[in-house]
């Protein structure tokens, strides 16, 4: 037999339903909830969870749930009248069982303002109540921004050079509902080819830095006059064109720290951005480009993304060999992926390691291979590609 708290937890989880009805000009009301039908074993027990409900109900308190009773015949306890249906006839009644008459008040206080604030919004906040209750204590600094973006299209500034009388990083910090929003407010504003916030809203964002390294003290560029190891932003690298024949690009930072010397050669970091920032950089297609990475399913996938922009790419220490020098020191990955790479922009000898290193969860990473077997292998690779 159901008790009051587990009747407390089943009406509560119809909640949201029941709110979303009121916001859009319906009842669920009267509300049926079924009774357990299950008796305890024990005749005692029984009549202390029958006296139970019947105590809290509408009949004793005033408020609450109406219980309907019928005659059973049950196995242990022969002919008893028990609960079969219990309703709550009112939004009151509902409300003051399940204790949101308060929250329920503010939640609709402040969807009948939004509508009126932002018309455009109405249909958004008839079928969304719980979203309005979570940001309940926000909605004045939502509102805010949203109607600073309706009257002020394309604004291209920082978001905290926004003239909008918010905390600083409240934008920052509710993107995702805000993005929502603005999504329905000024559809015809969007850059529909942008992926972040910033570039969504046409708002100015911090360039991403890449990190190069000259790997050949002879190459000379002014980039280097200072410093063998300089970051710049993105836009000024695509601009870029260093008098070099071999390009790699690592993952690792220790490892691109400590790659070898080579002649004719520099490195990119690639740990912390997209292989997508280095697509511009059209001086990058007349190198050769070599990568490295973890031996492990993601290492292949972004492999497969440097080849989309370079596809004569070449791959290095990702093979069996390398992974068969260095098994005792393999680790599980980040989880087993079922696929068998025919999609990615894998050689078939890759491709093939690709469905054993993603099958079965494999992971070596690179700092786990030794800086002589390093500097062997580009040895080689670069004897075979000679300048």
């Amino acid at each position: 037999m159901i008790s009051v708290n587990q009747l407390r937890d089943k009406a509560s989880r119809k909640y949201w339903s029941v709110l979303k009805a009121l916001l859009n000009g319906e009842t669920m009301f009267p509300l049926n909830i079924r009774a357990d039908k299950t008796l305890p074993e024990s005749f005692a027990a029984m009549h202390r969870a029958m006296e139970e409900l019947v105590r809290h109900s509408l009949e004793k308190t005033g408020s609450g749930y109406r219980l309907s009773f019928a005659e059973r015949k049950t196995r242990k306890h022969g002919m008893q009248s028990v609960p079969v249906r219990i309703t709550f006839d009112s939004l009151s009644h509902y409300l003051t069982f399940t204790g949101k008459n308060e929250e329920a008040a503010h939640i609709l206080r402040r969807s009948e303002k939004l509508c009126s604030d932002i018309p455009q919004l109405t249909d958004w906040v008839r079928e969304n109540p719980g979203k309005t209750a979570k940001y309940l204590h926000h909605w004045e600094e939502i509102t805010r921004v949203l109607l600073y973006f309706r009257d002020a299209p394309r604004r291209w500034l920082y978001i905290r050079e926004l003239p909008i009388d918010v905390q600083t990083k409240f934008i920052e910090n509710h993107t995702a509902i805000l993005q929502e929003l603005l999504e329905i407010l000024i559809p015809e504003q969007i850059n529909r080819y942008g992926v972040t916030f910033e570039e969504r809203f046409h708002l100015k964002s911090p360039e991403p830095m890449v990190r190069l390294r000259r790997l050949d003290q002879s190459l000379h560029h002014l980039l280097f006059t200072v410093n063998d190891d300089p970051a710049l932003p993105a836009d000024e690298f695509n601009r870029l064109d260093i008098n070099c024949r071999y390009v790699v690009i690592t993952e690792n930072r220790m490892t691109y720290l400590t790659l070898p010397s080579m002649n004719d050669t520099i490195a990119i970091y690639g740990g912390g951005f997209g292989v997508e920032i280095l697509k511009n950089a059209q001086w990058l297609r007349q190198k050769a480009v070599i990568y490295w990475g973890d031996i492990d399913a993601h290492g292949f996938i972004i492999l497969s993304r440097v080849r989309q922009f370079f596809p004569s790419t070449i791959s290095i220490m990702m093979d069996e060999a390398t992974f068969r020098q260095f098994s005792g020191l393999c680790r599980a990955g980040a989880g087993c992926i079922k696929t068998d790479g025919t999609h990615l922009r894998l050689t078939d000898g890759e491709a093939k390691f690709f469905r054993r290193v993603a099958i079965n969860n494999l992971r070596l990473e690179q700092e786990h291979i030794s800086q002589d077997y390093i500097s062997a292998q580009f040895k080689n690779l670069l004897e075979k590609n000679p300048s």
